[in-house]
Order: C-alpha cells, then sequence, then structure tokens
C-alpha cells in the first residue's frame, strides 16, 4: 500500500519513532480537477470577410484543420478564376469583422472549491449554465447559487 510507504519514508526523514502502529483502515483519497485557472481567454472569434454581404474566407491564413476557406485561399482562387487585376478590385472591396476575444473573469468558483451548505461540506465539480447552477460531487447534486457565493 502506498499509504503504508509514505508514512514510514515520512517517520524516517523525520528521524521519529511512533508509539502506536498507525490505522490505514480509512484513507483518503486525492481527486485531482482540471481548473484552468491560468487561462485569460476563454475564446475567441475569427476574422469573418465578406464580399457583396457573402461571406468568403475566415482568417488571412488558414489555421490548423481550418475547413472554411482563408483569405489567402479565396485570393489565390480569384487569380485563377478572374486575374490578378480583378482579383485585386474584389479584394480591396471585401469587408472585414474583426475577431472578439471572450475573457475569463478572475473571480470565477473553480472546480474544486470547498464549501458549506446546509451543514454538509461539498466540493464544487462543475457548474451548469454558465455558473448559475453549482454541481457538487456528492451525487452530482445540484445546488442553489447561494451555497456557493457565501
Amino acid at each position: 500500500m502506498h499509504e503504508v510507504d509514505a508514512c514510514c519514508i515520512a517517520l524516517l526523514g523525520a528521524g521519529v519513532v511512533p508509539e502506536r502502529e498507525a490505522d490505514f483502515g480509512h484513507t483518503f483519497r486525492i481527486r485531482q480537477y482540471r481548473r484552468h485557472d491560468r487561462a485569460k481567454i476563454h475564446h475567441q472569434t475569427e476574422r469573418t470577410y465578406r464580399y457583396e454581404g457573402k461571406t468568403v474566407a475566415k482568417n488571412r491564413k488558414p489555421r490548423m484543420e481550418q475547413k472554411d476557406p482563408s483569405l489567402l485561399d479565396w485570393y489565390l482562387e480569384m487569380v485563377s478564376q478572374h486575374g490578378a487585376k480583378e482579383a485585386d478590385r474584389m479584394c480591396s472591396r471585401l469587408q472585414v469583422a474583426k475577431n472578439t476575444r471572450h475573457y475569463n473573469t478572475e473571480d470565477r468558483i473553480l472546480p474544486g472549491a470547498i464549501f458549506e451548505y446546509q451543514g454538509k461540506r461539498h466540493v464544487l465539480c462543475s457548474q451548469l449554465t454558465g455558473g448559475s447552477i453549482p454541481r457538487s460531487r456528492r451525487r452530482h447534486e445540484e445546488l442553489p447559487v447561494e451555497a456557493v457565493q457565501d
């Protein structure tokens, strides 16, 4: 058992001789939670290019696994279809919708937070509907928001 090894190494390192035998009948399991606490940007939308109201390209250059054509792909296709002069004219008439970033809030409550509700301790495992309904690790029960905000 890992618990016995850890106890022996800790006692040996501290130079302590235990008075009685340790009881390993009830041990705790540490549960890790994916927290994403360093991520400042939640997600961002792509830059969109429109020609005469119709979306023709996304991003200047293709990102990994991008299925829509990029501006570079669209431009090269227009050069092959209409020629360089007409492709330049079409490119100058494009309307650009900039990408937008959506940030995480700094004071958000992260999974793994311990809180007390109705006299019982709970561990936050997830939040539903944008954080309005917290879920506890106990049988995945849903709790009111006031339980976590205290």
